[in-house]
């Protein structure tokens, strides 16, 4: 009886949470609004719920002959029961912040949750008011589910026998009522989905950290080496004679495509790029793959992955000798400069450009600026220093301006 109350009362609270992923609040008045909703959303839970209890259930019949046996499977049902908990407490936040569960792969990429990111996120979310009130109400359900346990071991065994049964017809009417409103209401999966079988089958089905890029099959040329590939895979025809004098890169910080108006944006906020939407090429398959920026550098200027790991390629293995558009374009004549106006010596970025081809390599300390520099860096977060944006296109002009009768090619991260 304690395992099927304990069970119970674990379904109700992590309902209560799931209600707050779908209706966030922030008062106790809200967050008892919001109950009904977290209860009817809770199908996924309730399958997880019913099925460790059924489980249970079924070993300690099978052990019952075994003193030790039985301790260990009711051990083990209340270590799942407290995961489930703070598991499900947790969900509330890296929803918020994830947009869906933890999963397996989010795992690899904090690297095992080592890494300073991931360490500053678990300081946000792991506050003094969180933890109090998780530990409150995994202390409150463990109480009570006891109490009502001890309360129903008083029933007679007619009384235990109507119990189950009105038990199992309510829970198969719970799995009904809350599966059809989850399909009928068409609630989106990350926030119905309970948080630790989300996390298991992330790891089980799909281990390999999958890589932030656009589905090709075995036969896709864009998988392919550039000897590999048929000359025909390209439409794009090269004009003759080349118009294109001067090779300009802008790598934009946090700009995604659908704010720009030639992708399609409805917000007039980038009218230089508009202005030249007739005499240019759109490419649609160009994409950063990371959300950083020495992976997208490191990819941006050699045509490669990064590992699909928490550290950058230009950190740890940045005298790699590998071509890069700077060295290809260097061959052909080119002058070629690397301009930042934050500090390059971010992720060893300054160490990993010294053997690309690039003539200059500037960042905010070579640059003349009449607008003060922005001065961030701390002891424990170095190199966080920057220049205005206005001050590093100044930079490229003057140094575009030098020799203008030579193609220039220059790289500018913003």
């Amino acid at each position: 009886m304690r395992i099927i109350c304990t069970s119970l009362l674990s379904w109700l609270l992590l309902g209560v949470y799931r209600g707050v992923i779908l209706d966030p609040q922030t008062t106790l008045q809200g967050v008892l609004a919001s109950i009904p909703m977290g209860l009817a959303a809770s199908y996924y839970d309730l399958i997880l719920v019913a099925s460790l209890t059924a489980a249970t259930l079924i070993l300690l019949f099978a052990a019952k002959a075994s003193r030790l046996a039985f301790a260990a499977i009711v051990f083990l049902f209340y270590l799942v029961v407290v995961v489930s908990l703070a598991w499900g407490f947790a969900n509330i936040n890296l929803v918020k912040m994830l947009g869906e569960p933890f999963t397996f792969q989010w795992l690899v990429y904090g690297d095992f949750l080592q890494n300073a990111d991931a360490k500053n996120a678990m300081g946000d979310a792991l506050n003094m008011r969180g933890a109090a009130t998780l530990g409150g109400s995994i202390v409150l359900v463990l109480v009570l589910g006891s109490a009502a346990g001890r309360w129903g071991h008083r029933l007679s065994s007619a009384g235990h026998r109507a119990f189950l049964i009105a038990l199992v017809l309510c829970v198969g009417a719970a799995l009904a009522a809350t599966g059809y409103h989850v399909r009928a209401e068409a609630l989106p999966a990350p926030k119905v989905d309970n948080p630790l079988v989300y996390f298991v089958q992330s790891a089980w089905f799909s281990s390999t950290p999958v890589m932030l890029a656009i589905g090709a099959g075995a036969d896709d040329p864009d998988v392919a080496s550039v000897g590999e590939r048929p000359p025909e895979t390209s439409s794009f025809q090269a004009p003759t004679p080349n118009p294109i004098k001067n090779v300009l890169i802008f790598m934009m910080e946090s700009v995604p495509s659908k704010y720009i108006e030639t992708f399609g944006g409805k917000y007039p906020i980038t009218p230089n790029i508009k202005s030249y939407a007739a005499d240019s090429i759109r490419f649609d398959n160009i994409y950063a793959h990371a959300p950083s920026t020495h992976y997208s550098i490191f990819s941006l200027l050699t045509s490669m992955y990064n590992d699909i790991s928490f550290y950058g390629m230009t950190s740890r293995y940045p005298y790699l000798p590998l071509d890069s558009i700077s060295n290809t374009l260097s061959k052909h004549d080119f002058r070629t400069g690397f301009f930042w106006s934050a500090d390059s010596r971010f992720q060893r970025v300054d160490e990993f450009l010294l053997n690309k081809g690039l003539d200059v390599i500037q960042d905010y300390r070579g640059q003349k600026c009449a607008t003060p520099t922005f001065k961030l860096s701390t002891e424990q977060w170095k190199n966080m220093d920057y220049n205005s944006d206005l001050c590093t296109a100044q930079s490229i002009i003057d140094w575009m301006n030098k020799d203008s009768e030579q193609p220039s090619s220059a790289c500018s991260r913003r």
